[in-house]
């Protein structure tokens, strides 16, 4: 029995030998393994610890070559990511254990095991090797354990933690400095944890100390990865203000030439906030300057660049991005087809639309996915050809939907149902909607929880708080958490209704995880209310948030802005442009239409400063030099023309802010100004409301001004229910005359 016994462990560790990740073991020396006094009775789990407590006595006896092997093959583990190797080595051969009189191999082998810990995420353990080793080795801890370990807490979250190794590398006195200089590494470790983690005002923090570092004296010199990393947080919160200044240092300061990926970043930003000039100058540059342009980064930024003309609708310039991408031996794939279908939709042109999806999406053609299909079931809703959305719907379900068909649950075909559902609630057809809704689910249907949200929202959007609260208890009935998705249509709608108590309550009772929309939604209130109570707490809250989380927070800033029109405040509203700046928020042309509308009647040359910022502005433009020269003591302020005021009204009217086109139209009429251009502007801003309408019509007469056939078109078409045509039938007005 024992003779059995002791055959079957010596086939054992044979078999173990034969492991390639014993090999260095393997050739320590000669000696067979049968000579070995190991009591092989003992149950199969100690086999290994004996074994390496074998491979130990080796490694102590073995000689210099060998022990070089044993780091090469405990350097080859890591590579391939055999990190239980060597942290069995670690605990069998260095936990515990006096170090040798070879430093430099001790160095190599705890760099390694501290490594494996935290590619395993045991920092705990790491934690442990990492003081073990300090407090055995007594000279200065090498730059690379210390960047491991930062790494490690770094990962684990323990920023503090890794900040205090990172202050101790940082000690000024040599003598007392324990661990080594920090080198671009240890930074780069920070960097990385900022910008996976978001914390975009931590990662401008570091760079600019390191930066000044390096004029201070200190040799730290940033690479493209670390530039890499910083541009791509900046340019994903808008930041383009530190991208520019960013790129100047790393061209003037680090002799970086900009190069392909930092193009593409920027591209992307200046996309973000509609700066569409700035993105086509550094597309040309990555088109034409970047020494090396891989393909996937320049078909990258050529997706972008399309999709912002199509979705701008400038098609024309969208179709020669794509000849231009051809000729440059790009191919078409499903993402590029499905934004000009969206483009042609967006431009109301549904026949190209239609013939893009059957000329590439044949049975042999490009594979569709649900943003293949949601633009034109999208147009056929807004222009009310219900069969022809439905048609396209169904055509999406034969695409993706299973053979299977208990319980459907394809996100595709949950995609463009949402979008179908949302398209009869724009068209405040909430009956329909339902109808749809509860169809579905009886065809075994699988309704997300977007599914729900968009529901409560549509109900809310026809003023039906009841049937939002109803489809707000079956999202949770059917088990899934309501998120801010959920909970901000119905604060939408109580404080619509005016139940400010109940939408205070449900923000405060609830961790829905209130964003800037919340917030924003009790600005909108207050601007209605004119509540100054309301907006100074909301506003304070808002603010508080743009500092923690880095949100560009434009939509809520202009809200504010608004806000201070209503209370004729332009101060106000230019301190919030001066917020917006130090939190490095960009305004975009809403603001400034807000900002001038707060100075009409106040200050013409303020008012032709802000509209000059304006996209689409073509009338004589002033800057800042020439603002403080007009508001300097005794300056005659400047005279505006009718079509200033043109402009402003229209851009008011076409962002359906009924309420502040209203408060300046009549500001303007009681200091005289007026036209029957603008007084057909504000007809049609109030389309929708007959009697303001009708009201606004007779007011004409009562101002002495003689109606225009488009103010009959206009009249005609609000009461007779007919959608107004966006362009006049003629293209200049004719006065017609008509009896009160």
């Amino acid at each position: 029995m024992k003779k059995s016994a002791a055959l079957a462990g010596n086939t054992y560790f044979k078999l173990l030998l034969q492991r390639s990740y014993l090999q260095p073991f393997r050739n320590y020396t000669g000696r067979r393994l049968s000579s070995l006094n190991l009591n092989i009775n003992s149950s199969s789990n100690n086999y290994n610890e004996k074994f390496f407590t074998y491979s130990l006595h080796l490694n102590e006896t073995a000689s210099a070559e060998n022990q070089d092997i044993l780091v090469s093959h405990l350097t080859r583990w890591k590579n391939k990511a055999r990190y239980e190797n060597i942290i069995n080595y670690y605990f069998l051969h260095k936990r515990g254990k006096e170090l040798t009189n070879d430093k430099e191999r001790e160095l190599q082998i705890f760099y390694i095991c501290l490594n494996a810990l935290k590619a395993s995420g045991r920092l705990t353990t790491m934690i442990e090797c990492f003081e073990e080793f300090k407090s055995k080795f007594d000279d200065t801890i090498p730059v690379m354990h210390c960047n491991e370990m930062i790494s490690g807490y770094l990962s684990s979250g323990m920023e503090d933690e890794a900040v205090t190794i990172l202050t101790e590398m940082e000690t000024p006195n040599p003598k007392n400095r324990r661990y080594a200089e920090p080198n671009l590494g240890t930074y780069s470790a920070f960097l990385k944890f900022y910008q996976e983690s978001g914390d975009l005002s931590k990662a401008i923090d570091l760079f600019e100390y390191v930066h000044q570092r390096n004029l201070d004296g200190f040799d730290i010199k940033l690479n493209k990865i670390f530039f890499g990393r910083l541009f791509s947080i900046i340019t994903k919160y808008g930041k383009m203000k530190y991208a520019s200044n960013y790129l100047f240092i790393m061209t003037r300061y680090y002799n970086i030439k900009p190069f392909a990926d930092i193009y593409r970043l920027l591209i992307d930003g200046f996309i973000s906030i509609n700066d569409i000039e700035s993105a086509k100058f550094y597309f040309d540059k990555l088109r034409h300057h970047a020494e090396y342009k891989p393909s996937l980064v320049v078909r990258s930024a050529y997706i972008q660049m399309i999709k912002y003309y199509c979705k701008m609708g400038q098609m024309s310039v969208a179709e020669s991005l794509i000849a231009s991408m051809i000729e440059g031996n790009e191919t078409l794939d499903t993402e590029t087809a499905n934004i000009f279908i969206d483009g042609y939709c967006q431009q109301d042109n549904i026949q190209l639309a239609i013939n893009v999806y059957e000329r590439l999406f044949s049975p042999d053609g490009l594979k569709p996915n649900a943003e293949t299909f949601i633009p034109i079931i999208k147009y056929f809703l807004k222009i009310g050809n219900y069969p022809m959305a439905n048609e396209y719907y169904n055509h999406a379900i034969n695409c993706f939907k299973p053979k299977k068909l208990n319980a459907i649950k394809n996100n595709a075909i949950d995609k463009c149902f949402n979008q179908l559902l949302k398209g009869l609630l724009d068209a405040g057809n909430l009956q329909k909607a339902i109808e749809l809704f509860e169809d579905m689910k009886k065809k075994g249907f699988f309704m997300s929880k977007y599914s729900y949200n968009i529901l409560i929202h549509g109900c809310i959007k026809s003023r039906d708080i009841r049937k939002a609260v109803t489809y707000f208890e079956l999202l949770k009935y059917h088990k899934f958490k309501p998120d801010k998705y959920s909970f901000n249509p119905l604060i939408k709608g109580l404080l619509l209704d005016g139940d400010i108590d109940k939408a205070l309550k449900l923000v405060e009772t609830n961790d829905f995880g209130a964003n800037l929309y919340t917030y924003s939604l009790f600005i909108e209130y207050a601007f209605i209310k004119k509540d100054i109570g309301i907006f100074k707490k909301y506003f304070d809250i808002g603010v508080a948030y743009c500092r923690r989380t880095h949100d560009n927070g434009l939509y809520f800033f202009n809200c504010c802005i608004q806000f201070y029109v209503v209370q004729h405040n332009p101060d106000g509203a230019v301190e919030i442009l001066e917020l917006m700046d130090e939190l490095g928020s960009i305004p975009d042309s809403t603001s400034y239409l807000y900002t001038a509308a707060s100075f009409v009647t106040v200050s013409n040359a303020r008012v032709k400063y802000y509209l000059s910022k304006i996209v689409g502005y073509n009338e004589s433009k002033i800057d800042e030099e020439d603002l403080n020269e007009l508001e300097q003591e005794n300056a005659k302020d400047i005279e505006l023309t009718l079509n200033d005021y043109k402009f402003l009204l229209e851009k008011l009217r076409d962002l359906k802010n009924t309420l502040l086109i209203n408060q300046v139209f009549y500001q303007l009429l009681r200091e005289g100004i007026k036209d029957v251009e603008l007084f057909n502007i504000l007809m049609e801003a109030n389309f929708r409301k007959k009697e303001v309408v009708e009201h606004i019509y007779s007011q004409m007469f009562e101002n002495e001004i003689i109606p225009t056939r488009r103010s009959e078109e206009i009249l005609s078409a609000c009461l007779s229910s007919r959608p107004l045509l966006t362009k006049p039938l003629v293209k200049e007005a004719v006065p017609v005359e008509r009896n009160i």
